[in-house]
């Protein structure tokens, strides 16, 4: 028996928010490494943002093509070319996105990043 004291520090001490964004993008981007060239094709296409598409969506718009550039906005975070692509981005999320959860609370921390991914294509 050792006489250890219970209450330790963790390893990461990582915000709640800010480790569920990194475990989700970490997670995605095991999914896209292991499906077929057709899928992982078909997601890039659908989910990656392309200033094209969004500029052709804008020339006409509907309620669909609005729904498609808030999606693309929103979604080609999670999408990484290689494997040090995605460690970089995490890394900058675990640094600044910690900062920033700590500063605020959980839903403030979510709602900041869901709105400045969007953001950062402007």
């Amino acid at each position: 028996m050792t006489n250890e004291p219970q209450d330790r520090e963790p390893v990461f001490n990582v915000p709640p928010a800010t480790m569920y964004m990194v475990a989700a993008i970490i997670g995605v981007h095991l999914l896209l490494t292991v499906t077929a060239p057709e899928t992982l094709n078909w997601v890039y296409s659908n989910f990656s943002f392309r200033p094209a598409v969004v500029s052709a969506i804008l020339d006409q718009p509907s309620l669909s093509g609005i729904l498609h550039i808030f999606i693309t906005l929103n979604s080609h975070m999670f999408l990484h070319h290689d494997w040090s692509h995605m460690v970089l981005n995490a890394g900058m999320l675990l640094a600044f996105g910690t900062m920033t959860e700590r500063r605020a609370d959980f839903c403030s921390c979510i709602s900041c990043l869901a709105g400045s991914w969007p953001l950062s294509n402007i």
